[in-house]
Order: structure tokens, then sequence, then C-alpha cells
């Protein structure tokens, strides 16, 4: 590698954190790049065939160097004189795909560099020099306000990046091609989507054919698909061949064989790529074979099967695709490198520095395992020159856990690069923003990946400065502080860290918040540094708060309940109303998962009395009710769910309404609102008065995928495994249940709700004779999607096998209701995109059987089927029974035989916008029905009652008839 110049580094670090170059009024000679009072005064020049990187550099130069000096530099192939010329380097320069020349000669500046990305970069370093230009995260860029942009005449560097592959893998890095440009970032391997732009350079170190850079046994061979026939290609563990968590049997040459074809196929689909990955899976179980063993043995590592077999594999490749490397892990059992086997030149080994200590640097710690890695990397180096590091630089448990190692990566970078290391990858919190300084770590890393020697002091009082504005006095002294505390620990610092910190005082966390409370006064008129100090602030509010789950909740003193419902409400509060795009935990979803089912408990669940914010004057839109009556005292119960935004979207909230003078009037007493305004969507609620008398209040929770547009739904469904774009992970859909008394409104208190599915639950659930309670379950867009869930206690809950199977053309939302027989059969009424589908089950519900022909014709919306007390069966739907006339006309229909025949058709509302039917009975039989009418515009809440023998006549022959009663309207 060509060393830094005295002059160069000097400059470097200028980059690093000082005052950007101006030429002031004294200079004797210097070029000027742009100059606010000469907005004319010159222009970029680009080669006649520059590529787009060179042409989006010549833009960047011209967008930025407006930005500070307002002069707008044209950008053109020669003409007038130009102030700035990008020119194509000659590969006899040897600055290879990223490095560059700058120069300032004959009173022009000259960017040097080749058409992938060096000129591009060189445009990068130009403004971050000469013009003070930061982009310290996708959303934070410092663009300093200048006179003029001058460098001093006669001025030359050149410069080369100390790593060929530079990945700080965080997530703002990882998903903003623009910023990663920005920062000279070029590891675009792991980039989720799309590869990278031609402007950016392209992705020169992308793997190919589906195969990664890690964990690919179980693609090339997949178990599932051959272990049944030939269980002799995998791990013989402990006497028996393994087919789950499984590794392959590296001395079978039939393996041998059929992975090496496999790979040749995918590089012929996919030729180009630098990389293929053939790898060990993410577990150990290697194969323990007698001829296994022996090589492994003779080797003195299990490195030793897993060289020599890449090797094989990599001699086939290279045949057929000489410039293709086979890239392979030395991670966990495979990370010490074989005593005899050498790597073909094809073959890159990727070592992994996961159970190492983060502490301490890893040349110098005396920790075991970072003394048995550097020999592990120093045995690899021995090897090769083109070494591949896999780099762990947070906390993969609790993203947000505060994690002291920022002291650490300087020394790290260095001990790899002075390793032949030439691809590093530096994984951080890749799945959201804001882990413990998250954004420094990566910016810092980007910049130490191309030149390992800069100031790291200098590089985190720049970032500091411009990130956190007045408030980086007090993270500066924050972070080194703790750094120092957990270094006297001696303690290993895991990437598995259960955020306890053992041995860190708790008066570093009592100078800590008030540090941060410092800070974010210091900003508070601040607005985009203010939110920048918020997420910071946010890693010590999870830390404190883990600290204090620590202990038993039911020990805790009333100032520490009080503490951790503060903590949670804050935490909640920034996750989901205040952060910009993702924030996730933790790398498993389970774990962001169970953070927020704390926080919601500590700070409430979301149950409460309904307040201005929830006020029917602010709703836009009321919908889906559902109606129950208690059979002591008659109080009607109703809820619905409603939002202040128009549609269905990410801030629904349900609500519970009560009347105790038979409907005459109601009182909203409680509403369900987990999150304010963020993204969680509470919905789709349901009453029912169970066997033991108590009220069921049940409603579903979803993380909306796309809260940001206010809309619930993706293309009218939901978006299932998109995530929520604030905390990540799968949208899971959980339904909930508070248990209430059916004869007293609720008078206060807190409401702790339990979740006793998975799903969606829009229709009452069925009391079987057997005394179990039937709970219908949907999990949209699944096969089966209409299932079933069932108590026999109330408390425990558990999913039937089987369930309604839909052609995935007709699924839609389900809604299905179940009748039992008195046979034991059970009747099912589905909701599909065509109407409805009614179905039979002789199991309990494990197989169904549609009925044939189909007997009802309905508009896809829910119904209301089921048993009444006097036996006979209610049906009420849309229209006549043999035709689809869309939302309107609702009518209720009665069958005296068990289903086989209906009567009647009694109207109970003939206008349009009138959906989602429910009902309930008073102990004389007197039927009371719920529906809304108009979502958006009345929002109308209502309620009718008739009779049996209303309905099978089709008129009002009781007297009983009451129809439209209002329990909900737009005021």
């Amino acid at each position: 590698m060509k060393k830094f110049s005295a002059t160069a580094a000097a400059l470097v670090l200028f980059a690093a954190g000082c005052p950007p170059f101006r030429a002031a009024a004294e200079e004797t000679s210097s070029v000027t790049l742009a100059d606010r009072a000469n907005p004319a005064c010159g222009r970029i020049e680009i080669p006649a065939d520059a590529s787009p990187s060179q042409r989006h550099a010549a833009e960047e130069l011209a967008v930025y160097l407006e930005k500070t000096t307002g002069a707008r530099l044209a950008v053109g192939l020669g003409g007038a004189r130009a102030a700035i010329r990008i020119e194509t380097a000659a590969a006899a320069e040897g600055l290879g795909e990223d490095g560059f020349t700058l120069e300032a000669r004959d009173g022009v500046y000259v960017i040097r560099g080749s058409r992938v990305r060096g000129c591009l970069y060189g445009a990068y370093e130009t403004l971050e020099r000469f013009a003070g230009v930061r982009w310290y995260s996708s959303w934070c860029e410092k663009t300093p306000r200048l006179d003029a942009v001058r460098v001093p005449d006669g001025f030359r560097e050149t410069q080369k990046p100390a790593f060929a592959m530079r990945q700080p893998f965080w997530y703002d890095v990882n998903t903003h091609r623009e910023f990663a440009a920005r920062n000279k970032v070029n590891g675009f391997n792991h980039v989720a989507s799309g590869g990278v732009d031609a402007k950016f350079g392209g992705d020169s170190f992308r793997f190919g054919g589906g195969l990664g850079s890690c964990h690919t046994f179980n693609v090339l061979l997949p178990p599932s698909k051959h272990f049944d026939a030939h269980p002799e290609w995998y791990s013989l563990v402990k006497g028996k061949r393994i087919k789950e968590r499984t590794q392959l049997c590296l001395t079978n040459p039939e393996v041998l064989d059929r992975v090496a074809e496999e790979v040749l196929r995918r590089i012929r689909k996919d030729p180009g790529a630098k990389f293929y990955g053939v790898s060990q899976n993410d577990w150990y179980n290697y194969c323990e074979c007698p001829k296994c063993k022996a090589v492994d043995d003779e080797e003195g590592s299990h490195a030793g099967t897993m060289v020599r077999f890449v090797n094989a594999v990599a001699e086939r490749v290279e045949k057929e695709f000489p410039d293709a490397i086979v890239e392979t892990l030395a991670y966990q059992y495979t990370r010490k490198p074989p005593k005899l086997t050498k790597l073909r030149k094809n073959v890159v080994p990727c070592l992994c520095t996961i159970e190492c200590d983060f502490a301490n640097p890893l040349a110098t710690g005396t920790y075991k395992e970072n003394v048995s890695f550097r020999e592990d990397v120093r045995g690899w180096a021995r090897q090769t020159d083109q070494l591949y590091v896999w780099d762990y630089v947070t906390d993969f448990y609790h993203y947000l856990c505060c994690f002291p190692n920022v002291e650490v990566l300087q020394d790290n970078v260095k001990f790899f690069r002075d390793n032949n290391v030439k691809e590093l990858f530096e994984q951080g919190a890749y799945q959201g923003h804001h882990g413990h300084f998250a954004e420094m770590k990566a910016w810092i890393l980007a910049k130490l990946l191309w030149n390992p020697e800069a100031d790291v002091q200098a590089l985190m009082r720049d970032f500091t400065d411009g990130y956190y504005g007045a408030a980086a006095p007090y993270v500066r002294e924050d972070c080194a502080e703790l750094c120092d505390l957990y270094r006297k620990t001696k303690r290993p610092l895991s990437i598995n860290e259960e955020v306890d910190l053992v041995g860190v005082p708790e008066e570093f966390f009592v100078r800590s918040r008030l540090r941060w409370n410092k800070a974010l006064e210091a900003v508070k008129a601040d607005p985009e540094r203010l939110y920048n100090v918020k997420a910071g602030a946010a890693a010590l509010d999870y830390t404190m708060l883990k600290r204090l789950m620590l202990k038993d909740e039911a020990k805790w003193s009333a100032a520490e309940r009080a503490e951790a419902g503060t903590l949670a409400a804050r935490l909640l509060r920034f996750a989901h109303e205040e952060a910009r795009g993702y924030v996730r935990f933790g790398e498993w979803w389970p774990n962001t998962r169970r953070c927020t089912d704390d926080w919601r408990r500590f700070a409430g669940w979301g149950v409460f009395a309904p307040d201005a914010a929830h006020a029917p004057g602010t709703r836009r839109i009321s919908l889906v009710s559902s109606i129950e009556r208690s059979p002591v005292n008659g109080r009607l119960w109703a809820t619905w769910y409603a939002s202040p935004l128009p549609g269905e979207n990410h801030q629904c909230y349900c609500v519970l309404a009560t009347s105790a003078d038979d409907g005459n009037t109601w009182r909203e007493v409680l509403v369900v609102d987990p999150d304010g305004d963020g993204p969680i969507r509470a919905f789709d609620p349901e009453l029912w008065i169970a066997p033991d008398g108590k009220l069921r209040w049940t409603w579903c929770e979803r993380f909306c995928a796309n809260s940001e547009a206010g809309n619930a739904w993706n293309g009218g469904r939901p978006a299932k495994g998109k995530g929520n774009p604030r905390l990540g992970g799968e949208d899971v859909d959980r339904l909930m249940m508070l248990t209430l008394d059916a004869e007293n409104a609720p008078a206060g208190g807190a409401f702790r709700p339990v979740q006793i599915a998975s799903g969606v639950m829009m229709c009452k659930p069925t009391a079987l004779k057997d005394g179990r309670w039937l709970l219908p379950v949907a999990e949209w867009f699944q096969d089966p999607s209409s299932r079933f869930v069932a108590t026999s206690n109330g408390v425990d809950y558990a999913e039937l096998p089987g369930g309604v199977s839909l052609p995935e053309a007709d699924r839609k939302f389900d809604e299905h209701q179940v009748v039992e027989h008195a046979d034991g059969r059970w009747t099912c009424i589905t909701r599909t995109k065509r109407g409805l589908l009614e179905s039979v089950s002789a199991d309990g519900g494990k197989t169904w059987a549609p009925r044939e022909p189909q007997r009802f014709r309905h508009t896809s919306s829910r119904t209301f089927f089921r048993r009444l007390a006097s036996g006979n069966l209610l049906f009420v739907k849309h229209g006549p029974l043999d035709r689809d006339v869309g939302r309107k006309d609702l009518r209720a229909y009665v069958s005296d035989d068990d289903g086989e025949t209906w009567k009647g058709g009694l109207l109970l509302d003939e206008r349009e916008g009138i959906s989602y039917p429910d009902a309930c009975q008073k102990p004389d039989g007197t039927i009371v029905l719920t529906y809304d009418h108009d979502r958006t515009g009345d929002q109308e809440i209502l309620f009718c009652e008739f009779t049996e023998a209303d309905a099978m006549a089709g008129r009002d022959v009781s007297g009983k008839v009451k129809l439209r009663r209002t329990i909900s309207r737009k005021p």
C-alpha cells in the first residue's frame, strides 16, 4: 500500500476535524473553485467519454459548491476555461478503482481517478477538505457558507484506501447509497435490494448466484430436498447423520460433485460477480465421520476439511471462470487455519471476530479469545494477502444498549490492515437507526477504513460538533467516561451483552442522565440536533430500563415502578412517534417485540379513559361495531374503532361505550390506543359475554407497514412480512383480550389485556357443547387463513389443527363464523373476494367440505351468522339471499331447520354505506343488532331491535321493531 506523505497526512487531519481550507486575501497564488462574488468564474470539465460516476462527481461538485458559495458552475466538455477538470487516470498510475490524485496546476484544479469510483471519491474529498462539507448521516449534513473555495496553487496529493472493500454495515450506510458514496464506502455487497447505481461506481464486491458471504451449505445442498435419500451427504454427529441444523460431509466425493456443479450452475446464471460463497451453516455440528475426523486431526483444525473441500470446488470453478473468487468462512470451529493445506489463489477466507472482547483492542487485549483470534489472523495472513474480515461493532441482543467500544475502533482497523486484510466488513446495527452511537461509529469507521492513521479524536470532535451541535461536549464526556469505566471492570464486552454492564457503578448513570438532560437543553432551539440528541439519549433510557428489569419486578419500590413507567413511555414515544425510519432493538425480531410488550406494560398498555385526543369530534372515520348485553342487569356494551385520520390507518384506536338505560343514552368509557399517533394500529374489536358471565373485549394490534402514508393497507391487503417502518420486523397481527365486569362500567385503574393468539378475530366466539370456547381467528392471506383457537378455561388458548382453505385468488379478510349442529358438525361462513363460502366440518374443524352449490350471493363484507336462544339460526346479510346488492339493504333471516332453508328477510336499513352487523339477545328473545353507516361522513354507529318472528315474517309483527337507534355519530 502506498503510504501517505507527511503533507498528505496533515491534510487528512484537516478533513478529519479542522476548519475548511480557505484561501485568505493574502494568498499569493491559488486556484479558485467557486467564488460568491464571481459566480461565472469557471466550469467543471468532464471527459468526452465520462463514465456515470465521473458525471456524478461533476454534478456533486456543482451542487455543493453552489450550496457553500452560491456560485453554480456549469458542467461540460471543455469550451470556456475550466475551474475544475475531471480526468481519467491511466492504469499505470496504480490508483485502482478508488484512488485519486488532486492537483492544482496552471490555474486549474484537477481530479484524476478511475472511471469506476476514483474521480467521485476525489470530488468528495475536495468538498470535505476545501469547502468544509460533511455528511454525518443521511439526514444531517454540514454545508458552511463561504465567500470562496480556493486551493493553493501547486497543491498535489494522491490517496489510495487502506482496504479494497470498505463496509461499515450500519443501517444508515446500508440503505442510503448516496450517503455511503459520499463517505467513500464501496462495500455494497450486502445492500438489501437492487444493486448499486453506476453513478456510485457499481458494486465491485458483489456476491453472485444467490451465494452470499455466509452460511450457504443448505442453499447449495438443501437437506430438506436430499437428506432422506442421501443422509451420508450430511454431518455425522455423535454417531448419527442429522438433518436439522446440519453441515455437509466434506470428504464425501458425491457432495463435492454436487456442490461444485451447483456453484457452477449459479455462476453461469449470474457471471461477473466478485465472490461466490461456499461456507458452513450458522451453527456447529461439523461432520465427525472417520474420514472428516482424520483430515481435521491431521490439519489440527476443522478448517482442514473445509479448505480442502473449498479448494476442490474452486479448482473446478477456475477452469471455466478464472476471475471468480470462491469465498468461505473462517468462523467459530473453522477459524483456526489448517497446518498443511494452503489456500488456492481464487479462494478468500472470511474471518469472524464473533467470540472476542470488544472493549479492548484485538491486537493487545488479554482476553483468551482475543489472543487466539490474533494468532488465527496471522496464520491466515501467512497464506494469503487477500483476507476478508467480518468484524462486529455492536450488541446484537440490544442495539440500543450502551456499548462502549468507540475507543478501540482505530486499533482494530490498524490491526486488520497490518495483517493483509483487504476486505473489511464492520457489522453494526444494520436493521434500524439509532443503535448506541450508531451514526457516529458508522461515520468514524468510514473514515478509518479509508485511512487508519487518521486522528480519531479529531474525527470524534468533528462528528459530535456537527451532529450534536451545542450538545457535543456533554456527549463526548459521556462517551469517554463510559468507555473508561467499562475497561476498568476487566470484563469482556460481548456482542451478545445482556445490558447489565456489570461493574459500571450506578453513579455513572446518574451523571449520564444529568449530561443528556443538559445536552437536550443545549439544543432545544435546534430541531435537527435536538432529534439527534434524543436518539442518543434513548440508548441511556434503554440501558437504565433493562438494568432495572434485572431485578424482580415484584420487589420494585414505588420509585422504581415510577421510573420504569417514565423510561418506558419515553422510549415508546421516541420509537413510535419521533424516530425517522426504522428503529430496531435487537437482531432478532422477538427481542424488539418483547421490548415493546414490556414497555407498554410499564406504561399502562394503552387502555385508558377517553381524553380530548379521542373525542368524537376529532374522528375522521368510525367503523366495525360489536354489541353485547349483561345477562344480569341488562347493561348494553358497544365497541368500534376510529381514527383522527381519514381511512383505515396507523392511528386507529378502539372505543368501548356502555348504556345503563337500554340504549337511550351511551357513554364512552375506554379506548385502546397503544401508542398515540405511532404505527401500532388497534382495530377490529369484538364483544362477547362468555359462559362464565364475564365480558370479553377483544381487538387486534398491528405494526402498520406503511404508516407514514397514513394507510394501514398495501394495495388492499396487509403488508404481511414487510415490517413496521419504525420498529422493523414482521407484520404480526396480535389478538388482544381484556376481561371486564359485564354489570358495571369501569371506574379507572390499570388495565392489563393479554395476547391470546396471533391473527385477527372479527366475529363472536362460539360456546361448544363440550365446554370449549371456539374463537374464529384468521391470519389473512395464509392457507388456511380461517383458523380456530380454543380454550376450556378462559385462560389458556391454543390453535386447533386444520382450518378452512381458500383458493389464493379468493382470499380476502375471512371474517369467518361458526355454528355447531346437534350432530356435532360445524358450519362455517367465510368472506371471500367473490362473496361467501359456506363450509362444513364433521371432525371438529380439522377438515372442511364446501357446500355445493354456493347458496348465498353477497358482497365482500361481514355478515352475522349465529344460533339463537330458541335453537333457530339467525343470518343477517345485504339484500336477498341470492343477490349481491353491495353494502346496502341490510336484512335479517331465520332458519328453523338448522340452516337447510331460510325465511323472512326483515329490512333493517336500506341505505348505501351500511355494513358489519353484529348482534346479541335479551332474555325475552329480542335481538339487538349493531352496524356502521357512512363511515367517513356521519360516522354512525347504530343499533336496532327486532324479534325472530319479525325476521321470519319479513316485517314488524311483534310491535317491538326499533330501527336506526344511535350509539355514536359525528357531532
